[in-house]
């Protein structure tokens, strides 16, 4: 029997992704290609995906280093869904474009910056508009990594931006549903915590390190009751796409 939901495969290696479409009976979406490995492979991946009816996820990289403002996260995703549209007529309600959000929180040396949440919450409105027809992707793992082992902080900053990315525009997001707290039901010095760390904005300019000092509190409390399960370490690369988006129009 044909799946009645599109499945998504997940892998850093083209064979691996080309054996599952070979073999799913439905819809797939590819996670992910980028512009990293240059222009003609990123057309002759996305022509493959294109041959088997396949969705792909784009994600706003041209090089090792994740982009670095809103701008270059925006022009990226505008190129990609030009040559997508313009070289392979590639259906513009196929195109899942990712605005690659990095870790918020964690030192710069890390990957992280401060204001990478905030940038990708404004990328997604000017991708939105200007990539008629496609859908915008964020992968919440990535928001959060250095938070592992602190899952109710974790899970309320994922609930936090998603209360946010959704009135921008956002259309899917990889997460793990049945552990979002509702953003209503959330504590309002926990809430208010996440809200100025992912919108990098506070009266006093304070807010990076308040949040530190409350990650760290709940990190030892969590010590203090033995450590984080096994299961809240593990890479989160592999869940499924979560939220609903609205009905597709066809390609303008």
């Amino acid at each position: 029997a044909v799946a009645a939901v599109p499945c998504v495969i997940s892998s850093a290696s083209w064979p691996v992704i080309e054996e599952g479409l070979k073999n799913f009976q439905g819809k797939c979406v590819v996670n992910a290609i980028s512009l990293a490995q240059g222009e003609q492979e990123f057309l002759r991946l996305a022509r493959a995906c294109l041959g088997y009816g396949a969705a792909i996820v784009v994600v706003a990289m041209e090089g090792e280093e994740p982009p670095a403002s809103v701008e270059d996260r925006v022009r990226i995703c505008q190129r990609g869904y030009r040559l997508l549209r313009s070289k392979l007529d590639f259906p513009a309600e196929d195109i899942l474009l990712d605005c690659a959000v990095g870790p918020v929180g964690a030192p710069a040396e890390e990957g992280g910056a401060a204001s990478s949440a905030a940038d990708v919450l404004e990328a997604i409105s000017e991708v939105k508009r200007t990539c008629p027809g496609a859908s915008v992707v964020v992968g919440l793992s990535n928001l959060s990594t250095p938070l592992r082992g602190v899952p109710l902080l974790r899970e309320a900053m994922h609930s936090v931006f998603l209360q946010h990315a959704a009135r921008k525009g956002l259309s899917f997001a990889i997460a793990d549903a049945g552990r979002l707290p509702r953003y209503t039901d959330l504590e309002s010095p926990t809430l208010s915590l996440c809200e100025e760390l992912l919108l990098n904005s506070s009266g006093d300019g304070g807010h990076a390190r308040r949040f530190a000092e409350f990650a760290a509190f709940l990190r030892g409390a969590v010590a203090d009751r033995g450590g984080p399960r096994a299961e809240l370490v593990l890479p989160e690369q592999v869940l499924p796409l979560a939220v609903i988006p609205p009905p597709l129009r066809p390609s303008p």
